[in-house]
């Protein structure tokens, strides 16, 4: 080793970050430069710096389960609800203190395992927009305020105050429009300039410029056409305009690019792009980074510049975590007392009322006259990006010291295959015998079953082998048969990448073909073992499974309820099973068996009290029509049994609220894969329809009265606004005016409770869509007693009003009336008062100037893809970005346009490999078409004037030699007599597969 770090300036604490910086890039090798690029690089010994990786989960609490990787024993940390349950609290501070926990047992854990990072991929804040998302517990709400407020308050926790030393550093989850699993590693997420503005960005925003988050990490999909890891907005937007410190790719992302979805030929140019982009660290093998970034600089697409510039990046932020430190920063104790105290605070106040007849609160004294029923009554399960819990608190630990009784209301059975039984062997593998098991049958819907060993408690699961099938030989060199895995019956829970303790079913009991989690059949070996695999190999027996009820689940269920004064339903998902990352929902639908396991016990007995444990909404339209009340918890939390039993008996009054809209049906939600929001009306911004909970829905056990709303702006002077980089934030930058909201809050009944104060603002009505009203800003009032008035002072930034302008391409606010709104929920409208705010009026589109395609009003059957020069084209809908869709149909809408009657040609920029058709439209009048396609296209075509043979060929072979080509495309247009020159509407109509990125009239 050359210089001790100690000789370093690195050291120096009275050296400057960017001084530091600039001696470090100095002092590195080329080749120990190439090395940095990972995420988890080893460091440099000969300069003294150490391992200190951009990674580790924190989405919940510190994730350190070593055991994923088989690195070493989990290590224990305070575990806090899912973030969905966070959120739900409405609570700044308590989710605050929660990051606190977090961010000091993280750096104890880097202490005691210096690998372990102390920069934490967490929080995610992708918007909420589809709740059939597998990852939505790992967010926050579908609102971009309070997501933003809330994952900004937690970061806040996780760093600490210090702005010159973090605690921990957080990195945002995933920029951007990244909530579909199936397929997010190649499809495209097609996203309008207003839903990106007024939408997505902003929580990223919130959380960078509010929060102070150091890091973000790119999506795997495509934005617009282009790859998340080649998205100069990363740069443009989150760095330059926002103040980002570095960015890292999702995990394994740089080899998906080349090798999943072809988007590039090679990991050289995917690390060359993604850098350019703004993109530093590659979250892939160290060693296949190394290699890539290597080969990147030998084809000179990237430079020893580009790499400093990264690692620069990069190690701004370990510098502030202190990674040089000489001496250790006191992190205090993992799980500690205080930590235990705030989870189950926290905890507390993300409990939902959904629904109560008024059965709740129930009386301790009576508990032992009801009944808990139910398959998650005993249940505390581990989800992907939880770390391990001290504790793990299930509903029935939370009720048993009362003397209640429980059954878990699921079918006793065996499996039997001819004359045999499967049956786990003394080394734990299933394998087919005369003695019959026992299993106690999960049935988690959408074909997804656990059996569960009633004898030892332990899951059959699916053992990943590949190993070939037992008597088959690879013989002249091919590959021999091989099985997808061996069955065991010996996992102590549910919890595995591929839940792979999941089973399928399929048809009758006495006639069932079962398959392993990937639908692979189940055979015997010729041993009798029970293996998977993919075919009928030779040597391997299907098996038939007779399933015979031992006892069934819910007539036991319904017998053990009838006389009981009430039952405790508890129901709910696995988060390993329904949905997690890479498995998305099919359905909003409830679980069909636990659906009937309700059905069945309210025939018997009709005072059913529901506690529902789940990381999304569920359709539970005719269990909240007759049950006597519903609670909703988020899973995750080390003490939700507790905080669940204490809400139950009145010890914690509940006050939390929801975060999605629960909506009723399937049907009121569009394909999972349109990222529109406002144009095809989702979340409660923009969906009219009938919901079974609205946005921001919660009940309380006492009543509250909203009074002496008073709304008043005025201008503050003291704010000191960074300026914009961009066109796009310029007036919100400048804006420094203030809305004051203020209102008393009674409590009106008799217990003490909090109380959760919505504020929303309906915009007047302009030229655009805007929502039908929307969040701008809350508080959560605490421990109001009975009979107490507080009088409640929110101040919320008038931006708070701004939208995207697609005509002047900037966040503005509009001139009107707007009136504020005091609620409880986004359809409660408590009380109101009409404020008048000055602001921009609207402007006309001057279309004798290039207008940008993805900047229309409305669109049908569209999707945006990548154009040239840096603009974004629209095209017809498909999931090929790269070929137009050759049977597309779409239609594009541009309002308020200036048009000149005198103008006579439409040019349009554009892209048609196959014959299309372009119509152009003027306040619903044909203005002119054309039908054509750009490989033969010559906007400068010259009079023929040789008519040989011979000279007509070599016209014909000139334009076959073109390559698809975008063409600057004129099309002859009679605008004819119009009313007026202003105002006007242009619709473009576009058949076949056409693309365009820009157009005007000349």
């Amino acid at each position: 080793m050359g210089n001790s770090i100690k000789e370093n300036i690195l050291t120096d604490a009275s050296a400057g970050i960017d001084e530091k910086l600039e001696w470090l890039v100095n002092a590195l090798t080329l080749e120990e430069k190439m090395n940095l690029i990972s995420s988890a690089s080893e460091g440099v010994e000969r300069l003294g710096i150490p391992l200190c990786k951009l990674g580790g989960e924190a989405a919940h609490g510190v994730e350190a389960r070593n055991d994923q990787n088989e690195i070493a024993v989990p290590d224990v940390t305070t575990s806090f609800p899912q973030p969905i349950g966070m959120a739900a609290s409405w609570d700044k501070e308590a989710i605050r203190a929660a990051g606190e926990v977090t961010g000091r047992e993280a750096r104890a854990e880097f202490y005691k395992r210096p690998w372990g990072g102390i920069s934490r991929w967490a929080p995610t804040v992708d918007l909420l927009r589809d709740p059939r998302w597998g990852r939505n517990e790992e967010s926050y709400s579908e609102d971009p305020v309070q997501t933003g407020t809330m994952a900004a308050s937690y970061i806040r926790g996780i760093q600490g105050d210090d702005k010159e030393h973090l605690m921990a550093a957080c990195t945002l989850k995933h920029f951007y429009a990244n909530n579909t699993e199936i397929g997010r590693g190649w499809k495209n997420s097609s996203v309008s300039p207003r839903n990106k503005y007024e939408l997505y960005f902003e929580t990223f925003r919130r959380c960078i410029e509010d929060g102070g988050a150091e890091g973000v990490m790119t999506a795997y999909n495509k934005i617009n056409g282009v790859h998340g890891l080649f998205n100069n907005e990363v740069k443009d937007i989150l760095k330059d305009e926002f103040g980002l410190t570095h960015a890292v790719s999702d995990g394994g992302a740089m080899v998906l690019v080349a090798a999943h979805s072809h988007d590039t030929a090679m990991d050289a140019e995917t690390v060359a792009r993604s850098l350019k982009a703004g993109v530093d660290a590659m979250s892939d093998k160290t060693e296949d980074v190394y290699k890539a970034v290597c080969e990147a600089y030998d084809f000179g697409l990237i430079n020893e510049e580009d790499l400093d510039t990264a690692i620069k990046n990069v190690f701004r932020t370990k510098i502030r975590l202190g990674l040089f430190d000489v001496e250790k920063r006191d992190a205090g104790e993992i799980c500690s007392k205080d930590a235990e105290k705030i989870c189950k605070t926290l905890t507390d106040k993300s409990v939902v009322l959904l629904k109560n007849d008024g059965v709740l609160p129930v009386n301790k004294d009576i508990l032992p006259k009801g009944i808990l029923i139910g398959p998650v009554g005993d249940k505390w399960f581990q989800d992907w990006y939880g770390g391990e819990a001290p504790a793990h608190i299930s509903l029935y630990d939370g009720l048993k010291q009362s003397g209640i009784d429980y059954i878990d209301g699921c079918d006793r059975v065996t499996l039997r295959s001819g004359d045999k039984y499967l049956s786990a062997g003394p080394d734990g593998r299933i394998r087919l015998s005369d003695e019959a098991e026992s299993f106690i049958l999960d049935d988690w819907g959408e074909e997804s079953y656990t059996l569960r060993s009633e004898k030892t408690g332990m899951y059959m699961i699916t053992k990943l082998s590949g190993a070939p099938v037992p008597g088959t030989e690879a013989g002249d060199g091919k590959n021999p048969d091989r099985i997808t895995g061996e069955i065991y019956g010996n996992k102590d829970g549910i919890f595995s990448w591929f839940s792979l303790e999941v089973f399928r079913m399929d048809g009758k009991d006495d006639e069932i073909v079962m398959g392993d989690r990937f639908g692979n059949r189940l055979y015997a070996d010729k041993d009798g073992y029970v293996v998977s695999a993919a075919g009928d190999y030779e040597g391997l027996t299907p098996l038939i499974i007779k399933k015979e009820t031992v006892s069934h689940g819910i007539d036991e269920a319904t017998e053990a309820a009838k006389g009981k004064d009430f039952c405790i339903l508890a129901l709910g998902h696995n988060p390993m099973i329904n949905a997690k990352e890479e498995v998305d929902r099919t359905t909003i639908d409830f679980i069909p068996y636990q659906q009937k396991l309700f059905d069945e016990i309210y025939k018997v007995n009709k005072n059913i009290i529901v506690v529902l444990m789940s990381d999304y909404p569920f359709a539970i339209n005719e269990i909240n029509e007759k049950a006597k009340a519903i609670l909703w918890s988020a899973t995750g939390s080390q003490c939700m049994g507790t905080s669940i039993a204490d809400t139950l008996t009145g010890d914690n009054p509940p006050a939390g609220r929801l975060t999605q809209t629960w909506y009723r049906s399937d049907k009121d939600i569009p394909d999972i894969d349109d990222y529109d929001i406002i144009g095809k009306d989702r979340t409660y911004r923009y969906f009219e329809g009938d919901v079974l909970y609205p946005f921001g829905y919660g009940l309380t056990y006492t009543d509250f009265k909203y009074d002496n709303l008073k709304v008043s702006v005025y201008e503050n002077d003291n704010t000191v606004k960074t300026p914009a980089k961009t066109k796009i934030y310029e007036n919100v930058r400048k804006e420094n005016r203030i809305l004051k909201v203020e209102m008393t809050v009674t409590n009106t009944g008799d217990v003490l409770s909090d109380e959760v104060v919505q504020i929303y603002a309906k915009a007047p009505r302009g030229r655009v869509k805007k929502p039908i009203n929307q969040l701008i800003g809350f508080e959560r009032v605490r421990d109001i007693a009975p009979g107490e008035t507080r009088e409640v002072i929110l101040e919320i930034p008038v931006r708070e009003l701004a939208y995207y302008d697609v005509i002047r391409e900037s966040l503005v606010i509009e001139d009107g009336d707007y009136v504020i709104y005091a609620n409880r929920s986004s359809r409660d409208e408590v009380i109101s008062q009409k404020v008048n705010i000055k602001g921009d009026m609207p402007v006309l589109r001057d279309v004798s100037k290039r207008i940008k395609a993805d900047h229309y009003d409305t669109e049908t059957g569209s999707c945006i893809v990548t154009g040239l020069y840096g603009y974004s084209a629209v095209t017809g809908a498909g999931y090929d970005v790269y070929k137009a869709n050759a049977e597309g149909h779409f239609s594009v809408i541009y309002g308020n346009c200036k048009v000149d009657s005198e103008k006579n040609t439409f040019r349009i920029h554009c892209h048609a490999d196959q014959k299309s058709e372009i119509r152009i439209y003027i306040d619903d009048k044909k203005a002119g078409s054309l039908n054509f396609n750009t490989r033969d296209y010559d906007n400068n075509q010259k009079p023929v004037f040789n008519n040989m043979p011979r000279a007509v060929k070599d016209d014909e072979m000139r334009k076959e030699s073109w390559p698809v080509l975008w063409a600057d495309v004129r099309i002859p247009v009679s605008i004819g007599d119009i009313s007026g020159d202003e105002g006007h509407e242009l619709r473009i109509e576009c058949y076949g597969p056409v693309k365009f990125d820009w157009f005007m009239f000349i």
